[in-house]
């Protein structure tokens, strides 16, 4: 064999190699087209480029940052996002929070309530309730009237008057010598009030046998006695007075 043939042999390897390692290289970048021309056609003598593959990773590393770019801005728009979100949130929780407490005092102002024109009112024409009191106190029967109870169905002794008048509720027979006493819803004219706010004005110290009926009922009447419990400065309920809405 001649020298030129060892050259060609040679030069006919590196060129198969080269050929094979760009095969290799399209391969790996699935045929990118990014190594293209502007028209969108692949140059024809692109494998006579010695640097095609390098223009070819060169494409994809381009690529892969403009999408880097892009997931990146994506990213700090979600994040704003969150960030408006979470102070919208905080503002409406801000609020909540200042109407829960303006609800809470405002059923403590209702549960304190008691005006005085009532008063003065009960006080000239003495009503069915009065004339109750009267007998309990004349029998030696010590009576306590309350409006409405805590949430905790309790009812604090120091609000407990001696008189009892239509926007009393509930009255408590303390038993002598102990720290127990009977506990008696009054039925009035207002118990159209007490079955509308029933959450607040029953439910916590009475068991309401026909509660479904509400709607259509005008009247709260007893027909069981409950029982209480001094502790703490307040009348606990031992037992629920039980009733039902006629």
């Amino acid at each position: 064999m001649v020298w030129w043939h060892y050259v060609a042999v040679f030069f006919a390897g590196v060129l198969v190699c080269y050929l094979l390692l760009i095969v290799f290289i399209r391969k790996m970048v699935k045929k990118d087209t990014s190594g293209r021309g502007k028209d969108g056609k692949q140059p024809k003598d692109w494998y006579l480029n010695p640097f095609y593959p390098v223009f070819v990773l060169k494409a994809q590393l381009d690529k892969a940052n403009d999408r880097a770019d892009k997931l990146e801005g994506l990213l700090k728009d979600k994040n704003r996002k969150i960030d408006e979100i979470s102070k919208s949130l905080k503002i409406c929780q801000n609020r909540f929070d200042n109407l829960d407490k303006q609800n809470s005092l405002l059923i403590r102002q209702i549960r304190n309530s008691s005006p005085a024109s009532d008063h003065f009112r009960d006080s000239k024409s003495p009503s069915p309730g009065k004339e109750h009191n009267r007998r309990s106190h004349n029998s030696g029967t010590p009576s306590l009237f309350f409006s409405i109870p805590e949430a905790d169905g309790s009812f604090y002794g120091e609000k407990g008057e001696p008189v009892q008048d239509e926007r009393k509720y509930f009255r408590i027979t303390p038993l002598e010598g102990t720290d127990r006493g009977g506990l008696h819803f009054i039925s009035g004219r207002y118990d159209q009030k007490a079955i509308e706010n029933i959450d607040y004005y029953l439910l916590p110290v009475c068991e309401v046998e026909n509660s479904s009926q509400r709607e259509k009922a005008s009247r709260v009447v007893q027909v069981e006695p409950g029982s209480v419990i001094f502790k703490a400065g307040k009348w606990k309920v031992d037992k629920k007075v039980m009733v039902k809405l006629v």
